[in-house]
């Protein structure tokens, strides 16, 4: 079993031991979870700091509460899940959207899982791709700027994968968990919106890696964008090719 796949299978027991089989979740499921699980309310979740780490660095500097972190090369980058914080999350937004009218079949829940951890899952990857690039081209860390594009690179990677790893939820109900779990209010993180479409994206993540003489080649009609862009990492990456996977539990996790 895959680290992602045993992710999404610990944030999902706690909530599916506490109803029978292919239950169907109701608002009158709310209370039920408030009191066997008191899951924190998901704007704790919003405020994150940076999630970028050095190498050998173990936590974050100060407090905030994170769903993952990247840790950057030295031997391989590491990509953290932070399971414990993760699972609480999943929790928040399966108990605001029943708040809010949504019923959520077993099916769905178990895709809402599976959402929550790739959404991250994919955050820090994008991490990971500007590691690499700035191994390739130079440069430098502007934390605020990388933050928000990695919000935006996993937002539309979301949004793409709909019809194929989240197809369970129906799309109001998918509509809703996006706009939640992407409310951040942290600098940088926040920002986002500046490229939430694909063209501004594109031309947003060549002006922070910038790459020498980007200039001379954009003058002379080379889409160098669009080289930047297909150097990410596709469809979802393989361990042990430049990164690790670590799935963090209990006080490992970061917070």
């Amino acid at each position: 079993m895959s680290k992602i796949s045993s992710a999404v299978d610990y944030i999902l027991k706690e909530l599916e031991q506490l109803f029978p089989v292919n239950h169907l979740y109701t608002g009158k499921d709310i209370c039920k979870i408030d009191e066997r699980l008191s899951p924190k309310d998901i704007e704790a979740y919003m405020l994150p700091a940076t999630d970028i780490l050095e190498p050998n660095q173990e936590k974050p500097n100060g407090y905030s509460v994170y769903l993952g972190t990247y840790t950057a090369m030295s031997s391989p980058g590491i990509v953290t899940l932070c399971l414990d914080n993760l699972k609480d999350f999943f929790h928040s937004l399966v108990k605001r959207s029943l708040h809010k009218g949504h019923n959520i079949s077993t099916q769905e829940l178990k895709s809402i899982a599976k959402l929550v951890v790739y959404k991250t899952y994919w955050h820090e990857i994008f991490h990971f791709d500007c590691n690499v690039l700035r191994c390739l081209f130079g440069g430098y860390i502007i934390r605020n700027i990388e933050e928000a594009i990695a919000v935006a690179r996993s937002r539309m990677r979301v949004v793409w994968e709909k019809d194929y790893k989240f197809w369970e939820i129906n799309t109001p109900l998918f509509e809703f968990i996006l706009y939640e779990a992407y409310q951040y209010k942290s600098p940088g993180y926040k920002d986002w919106v500046k490229y939430a479409d694909i063209i501004n994206f594109k031309e947003g993540l060549l002006g922070y890696i910038n790459p020498p003489k980007s200039s001379l080649l954009r003058s002379n009609g080379v889409q160098i964008q669009e080289y930047i862009y297909s150097l990410l990492t596709p469809n979802n990456g393989k361990e042990g090719e430049g990164f690790i996977i670590q799935n963090n539990y209990g006080n490992d996790c970061c917070s």
